[in-house]
């Protein structure tokens, strides 16, 4: 859901399957708010149109 609210405000963030797939498990895993942030802000950049 992090990563379509992103994408819908104008934002691509860089994730390989297996990334997205071990964020959401370490979401699950309870990784919080803050740590989820610092994690994707790196990999994120503006899409271009």
């Amino acid at each position: 859901m992090t990563l379509t609210f992103l994408e819908v405000n104008g934002y691509v963030v860089d994730l390989s399957e297996d990334e997205r797939v071990r964020l959401m498990f370490d979401v699950a895993d309870g990784l919080d708010v803050r740590q989820v942030a610092d994690r994707l802000r790196p990999l994120m950049r503006p899409f271009a149109e």
